[in-house]
């Protein structure tokens, strides 16, 4: 019984320590601009909101509570600007950051961060990583290779300026939104009840889903495609030349083009309509 008591009482004096190690915002919203050094990615995590905006020079503006603006961490580690907290926050009325950059070639989001974009992006190849139920809306990227990985409940909508090729992994009930795809090659990837949704215009795409994912890409014209859809995955396209399409564990595939099929390897389970 002794033991018991003892055990009960060190876990109450833990988390008594814990919780007085916690801050929370006093409500008084303040902002701050900082210098930075140059830097082409970005490492975000523990739930801030980022506004990026491509412009002739780098800097930051923080907005938070008064009194965690102490704790807020800005700085450059070689050519990545990491923005993060140093203290347990409680409650934060605000946690936004206003990032100006003249080139951006990646994009880190962890911790349920969010980011969002001011007007256009402009890049070479351009690297995104979601994780953690992290949210991500770029309005126009122009970029040349885009490579997104997305997992954790991470929602991401982009709308492309142009683009040269698409590589997407999306996993763990994400949900991705592709607008105004342009290029030669895709490649994307979803597992685990991720979505997507796709629009534009691509020479190539190959394209696996499994594990419930769903995919509305009948605004995407293609030209060749490689589609795999398997445990209760749907699938509809606009495939226009060629076909090549597997089917397994009750998927279903609506195609609204008329491709040549190469090759069809369907279950009983599944269901086609061309």
């Amino acid at each position: 019984m002794n033991k018991v008591l003892l055990l009960v009482i060190s876990q109450f004096c833990l988390f008594s320590l814990a919780l007085s190690q916690t801050i929370k915002g006093n409500g008084n919203i303040v902002r701050e601009d900082r210098k930075v050094g140059t830097f082409n990615s970005i490492d975000t995590r523990d739930g801030w909101d980022l506004v990026l905006s491509q412009g002739n020079d780098y800097g930051i503006t923080v907005e938070t509570d008064e009194n965690l603006m102490e704790y807020v961490r800005t700085e450059v580690q070689g050519s990545t600007l990491k923005i993060y907290t140093d203290a347990k926050i409680m409650k934060s009325n605000r946690r936004r950051v206003l990032v100006t950059f003249r080139d951006l070639r990646s994009i880190k989001a962890s911790g349920g961060a969010d980011v969002d974009s001011d007007g256009k992006i402009s890049t070479g190849d351009f690297d995104i990583n979601c994780s953690g139920g992290s949210d991500l809306s770029l309005d126009e990227l122009s970029c040349g290779t885009f490579s997104g990985d997305f997992s954790g409940g991470s929602d991401v909508t982009i709308t492309f300026g142009a683009s040269e090729k698409i590589y997407v992994d999306a996993r763990g009930g994400s949900d991705i939104h592709l607008r105004g795809i342009s290029g030669s090659e895709g490649k994307i990837n979803l597992s685990g009840g991720s979505d997507a949704t796709l629009s534009g215009k691509l020479d190539d795409m190959r394209l696996s889903g499994s594990g419930g994912s769903d995919v509305s890409a009948s605004n995407l014209e293609i030209g060749k495609a490689i589609i795999s859809l398997s445990g209760s995955s749907d699938g509809k396209f606009n495939v226009l030349s060629e076909l090549d399409l597997t089917l397994n564990g009750g998927s279903d595939f609506t195609c609204k083009g008329d491709p040549e099929i190469v090759r069809q390897v369907v279950c009983k389970s599944c269901d086609v309509r061309l």
